[in-house]
């Protein structure tokens, strides 16, 4: 009977291996892991010895799980034949999933760092070499190697290891009672069953020294019997084993092992994170090993300490040498956020570790005040090449950073402070809340509708009316709940919830990265910086969910899997969280939103790659931050849209709104799994209920008028908005005075903002309302564009305009998607004296739908890239039905020339 000693690097077990299978009458041969692997189908049985020289795991049984001997020895098992592992050799049959032999070997069970622990005190943890107890606790006769040993009789045998600490499920222990696969356990001299230490050398569950797979001819153990006489009969069951040459009976366990889920790291107290000044020999194989598996990364490794408690400091930590050698290591101040490079923090479930190191902080060094300290292994990786992500999750298949059975994974943003305390809604406020409703009520038609006040060039989206000045630029956020592309109503004190959120999420997050905001003069008004807004959002989903045509959720149930560059795996249920945040960014063509990949940004020149890496790493901090803080609240942070430019120095900053009711959807937290499981929608505070109420009472998108909103309905909404502000910033909502108006309290905060110039009669008292200006009867330009896109192309007008003193009016309404806009537009300007400026692009049908809906004079100057765009653009613009005049102009300078002409004609 031949038997491979099989080797890896670091093993030196391999003489005291091969003499006690010589000793059992067996022939034993050494198996190095660069031998040819084909030829182990010559042997009888294999032994994978351990005695690894340096770190037990990452270096050694993970790694050696990964070599490609190991399914070539896996092969070979099925066949019957017997495979031992002791010490590193078990760790390699866990980590391979060979033991405890669940469906696929995935898995199912760790090995972690010893700890000793008696009367609930941690005595240590780490490496221990000793003499134990172990013995039979299963049927002698289930097990390929136990036939010569009787059940609960102990043999004494020597243990080595650091991490020797068997860590398995209750539910899984159950199942492998039942298949006898708890094949040795620590005892006492008596042969009674061993819990605490010294008996049980490491802490396993149930004292569990030995474990094999269902049929009982592969056995991963700790203790070295091979060292011993005594341990002689585990050998000699071998060798009878495979002489008796009887099939085994395959069996697999139907344990099913829970997703492996990576956590946002929330930091608290003080923390120290130190590196080695040595070469760090374990961050080298796991980078070589990656590698190999054609996983294009660099890896480093730090250590990380956490310490809670009081008049605890960094520096007092570090003066008592016990968290790190500083013969060895240095403390490191700040991890850099670096371009494809991501952070993951692996703690063991139960922190042995950082326990004992805080007895001895407590006990030793007298630090009394300390609470909690935590260790932590962060590993940096950093693509070299390929989508980061990609490679995150190529990592994550192999295990090779930490078992999730025996530690957590958590994504660790570096630049991250601290989350602000957790401040959730008193009870008394909660239990105010349904009176909201009266004051609601009796405000219903107190809203902020519209704008048009002296404030600079106006633009007018779908919520905000955004007001443009030479360096600033100021955005009132209304009262308008848009839907189906159009306006259904206007909520009380929407607008003040909206820009009051974003306001706080501003502040609470410009640590992350810069913001636009200068002030907040009004509740409803947000004065920002003028920036160079890149064409793209930034949509960052944690969930696959959604029931729009860009939705994450629509499209992978239509059978996308490569998703804005993002590679879907199979399976995903809807609603289900992501295993990591994904940015499916979107952008405008023409006058629809599109969903578009990273490479296609970088490859249409909406961005450089230098812009697109920090701009997707900085939205993915915001949404764990955001995520983090949402949590605190009781809410889930879903998905959120961001949006970036650069000011006029140059510095990339966030603009727009962050994680309003608006721009971000959120779920209840206390009631998602349960409902998830329950196969129901997840529980949310949205307008949705509004929506339907508009579905089932007209159509939407086609009729031209629509019914009002129910007053109920309304107020509930508004509530909803309250209530979402209210959990989310823990601050009370503020009424605005009894009997003041929104907005003449507008135009008393905003007095210092209005610019007196020709483009607004100042022998006439201008004032901010919820409807029109009373202007004089001077004429006016008013600009429509198609989108907002086509902004920087109407400045070239507009500037000219205001050189020449020409009053003039901007507004964005899209011919394809806001038909109601532009109608609305027609019926304002309908009994004023106004030439109507078109800019749209490629199929430009607003040109004709402003002219062929009104009786005003319509000038097309439609915008282009080149010559190619100017075909396209020309060509659209041109094709006019009859009874449609539109007159195209290409040069702005042109446009303005024609309508000075047309104004002259006019006044004469």
């Amino acid at each position: 009977m031949k038997i491979a000693i099989i080797q890896f690097p670091g093993s030196n077990c391999e003489q005291e291996s091969s003499q006690a299978i010589k000793m059992a009458g067996m022939e034993p041969v050494e198996f190095m892991w660069n031998h040819d692997p084909n030829s182990l189908s010559e042997f009888d049985g294999y032994f994978i010895v351990g005695g690894f020289s340096y770190e037990d795991r990452s270096r050694a049984g993970i790694i050696a799980a990964m070599d490609p001997l190991m399914p070539y020895i896996a092969a070979e098992a099925l066949k019957g034949k017997p495979v031992l592992g002791i010490c590193n050799g078990a760790q390699i049959l866990v980590e391979t999933g060979l033991v405890p032999g669940l469906r696929g070997n995935a898995v199912g069970m760790a090995i972690a760092t010893n700890k000793r622990v008696k009367h609930s005190t941690v005595l240590g943890t780490g490496f221990y070499n000793a003499w134990v107890n172990i013995a039979v606790s299963c049927d002698p006769h289930s097990s390929a190697f136990t036939r010569h040993m009787r059940h609960g009789t102990p043999i004494r045998v020597p243990v080595a290891h650091a991490e020797g600490r068997f860590i398995i499920a209750d539910e899984l222990v159950t199942q492998m009672k039942r298949y006898n696969q708890l094949t040795f356990r620590y005892t006492d001299q008596n042969g009674k069953w061993a819990i605490e230490f010294p008996d049980n050398p490491n802490g396993s569950t149930q004292g569990i020294a030995a474990v094999s797979n269902p049929a009982g001819n592969v056995m991963a153990m700790m203790p070295h019997p091979e060292r011993t006489d005594v341990g002689q009969p585990i050998f000699t069951s071998m060798r009878d084993f495979i002489a008796d040459e009887r099939r085994i009976q395959i069996r697999t366990l139907d344990y099913r092992v829970p997703k492996v889920a990576v956590q946002k790291y929330e930091p608290s107290g003080t923390g120290i994170v130190t590196e080695l000044i040595i070469t760090d020999n374990e961050a080298v194989t796991v980078e070589q090993t990656l590698r190999a598996k054609k996983i294009d990364v660099s890896v480093s490794r730090y250590s990380h300490w956490a310490a809670t408690g009081e008049n605890i400091s960094a520096e007092t930590l570090s003066k008592t040498g016990e968290l790190f050698n500083s013969n060895k290591e240095r403390v490191v101040d700040n991890l850099p956020a670096e371009k494809n490079t991501l952070y993951l923090m692996v703690r063991d479930k139960e922190d042995f570790v950082g326990q004992s190191k805080k007895q001895t902080l407590k006990t030793r060094f007298s630090m009394s005040g300390l609470r909690d300290l935590l260790y932590s292994r962060v590993w940096k990786i950093s693509a070299q090449s390929g989508n980061l992500h990609e490679a995150i999750e190529a990592i994550m298949e192999t295990n090779i950073l930490f078992n999730p059975h025996a530690q957590d994974c958590y994504m660790f943003a570096p630049t991250a402070a601290s989350p602000a305390k957790p401040q959730p809604m008193q009870q008394e406020k909660q239990q105010n809340m349904p009176s909201y409703v009266n004051t609601i009520t009796e405000q219903r038609n107190n809203c902020l509708t519209r704008t048009d006040a002296p404030l600079g060039t106006r633009l007018e989206g779908k919520v905000r009316d955004r007001y443009v000045q030479d360096d600033k630029i100021i955005l009132i956020t209304t009262d308008r709940q848009s839907a189906f592309d159009r306006v259904l109503a206007s909520i009380p004190f929407k607008g003040q919830v909206l820009n009051l959120t974003s306001a706080w999420w501003f502040e609470k997050t410009k640590h992350i990265i810069p913001n636009h905001v200068i002030e907040i003069p009004d509740p409803n008004v947000t004065v920002g910086k003028k920036v160079d807004v890149f064409p793209v959002e930034f949509v960052v989903r944690g969930y696959i969910t959604g029931t729009t045509d860009t939705s994450a959720w629509v499209n992978y149930n239509k059978g996308v899997r490569d998703f804005c560059g993002n590679q879907l795996p199979e399976g995903l249920k809807k609603n289900q969280k992501f295993d990591f945040p994904i940015i499916t960014p979107t952008t405008k063509a023409d006058e629809h939103d599109r969903l578009i990949s990273p490479k296609d940004i970088i490859d249409e020149g909406l961005m450089t790659q230098q812009e697109w890496d920090f701009c997707s790493r900085k939205a993915l901090e915001l949404f764990s931050f955001g995520q983090a803080i949402a949590r605190e609240r009781g809410l889930i942070l879903v998905d959120t849209k961001y949006e970036m430019g650069r000011d006029k120095d140059g510095n990339i900053i966030l603009v727009d709104e962050i994680h309003t009711p608006d721009s971000s959807r959120y779920w209840i937290a206390a009631s998602y799994e349960g409902r998830m499981a329950n196969g129901k929608e997840p529980e949310n505070i949205d307008k949705e209920f509004l929506r339907l109420w508009f579905k089932d009472n007209c159509d939407p998108y086609n009729d031209k008028e629509l019914p009002p909103a129910p007053p109920e309905l309304v107020a509930e909404l508004s509530r909803r908005y309250i209530m979402l502000y209210e959990m989310i910033t823990g601050e009370t909502f503020v009424f605005p005075e009894d009997g003041l108006r929104v907005e003449d309290r507008l135009t008393e905060n905003l007095a210092t903002y209005v610019i007196e110039n020709k483009t607004h009669d100042t022998d006439t008292k201008t004032h901010i309302v919820a409807g029109e200006v009373e202007l004089s009867r001077e004429m006016k330009v008013v600009l429509v564009l198609g989108s907002e896109k086509d902004a920087d192309f109407a400045k070239r007008i507009t500037e000219l305009l205001a050189q020449d003193g020409i009053a003039f009016d901007q507004h964005v309404a899209s011919a394809h998607k806001e038909a109601a806009k532009g109608l609305d537009l027609i019926e304002r300007y309908k009994d004023k004296r106004v030439i109507y400026v078109t800019i749209a692009g490629r199929s430009n049908a607003l040109s004709g739908f402003m002219a062929g809906n009104s009786d005003k004079p319509v000038i097309a100057c439609p915008p282009f890239t080149d010559k190619m765009d100017m075909l396209v653009n020309i060509h659209s613009t041109l094709q006019m039905p009859s009874k449609v005049p539109v007159m195209t102009i290409l040069e702005p300078g042109n446009v303005v020339l024609a309508i000075k002409r047309i104004m002259s004609l006019i006044s004469s």
